[in-house]
């Protein structure tokens, strides 16, 4: 999750590792994450990380930030992959995928989809509002991340945070999404 945060802005974070810990106790506040965020190309709107992929919604701030963002992100991820693991070489088969997000009912159908990816893991079925590698708890009034993350765009549209939980359980099912919202 450290990446997400620290890769947002153009600030080059030296020993990223070393800021870790701060992003794991939620202490947001020192020079380094000020910077990123005074320098930021991408606002992160929504996300999910899961075992094996992860989903994003972000809103480009600087022409052309997205794909940086993207970039760094496979990039400093697939580094630390390769030393945990003595590799070497590519990690992701292909470059990432995007989908213009052009319409609000997409944006809010979507921004459920991401939430309720940790219902597919057995532990975590029926408490997605508390996987700690999501978003999630951000739209449920939790702030632990910050202005590192902006759920405004979606959450603004519920008059508050309990309506749209009862939105994401709604949509509970991947098959209740209509067809045009499904990404796999």
């Amino acid at each position: 999750m450290t990446l997400l945060l620290l890769l947002q802005g153009e600030v080059l974070v030296p020993k990223i590792s070393r800021t870790v810990s701060d992003v794991q106790r939620w202490r947001l506040d020192s020079d380094i994450f000020k910077e990123v965020l005074a320098s930021r190309e991408v606002e992160l709107v929504c996300f999910c990380l899961m075992g094996n992929h992860y989903h994003l919604i972000l809103s480009e701030i600087k022409e052309g930030g997205i794909s940086r963002y993207m970039m760094r992100l496979g990039d400093s991820y697939t580094k630390y992959f390769n030393i945990i693991h003595e590799r070497k070489g590519h990690l992701f088969e292909s470059k990432f995928q995007s989908i213009h997000i052009d319409e609000n009912n997409y944006l809010r159908h979507l921004s459920a989809y991401i939430h309720l990816n940790p219902h597919e893991l057995k532990s975590w079925g029926g408490r997605e509002h508390e996987y700690p590698w999501s978003s999630f708890r951000n739209y449920c009034g939790d702030v632990r991340l910050g202005d590192f993350i902006n759920p405004s765009i979606v959450i603004d549209q519920y008059k508050d945070p309990i309506e749209y939980m009862w939105f994401v359980k709604e949509t509970q099912r991947k098959d209740d999404l209509p067809e045009e919202y499904r990404i796999d």
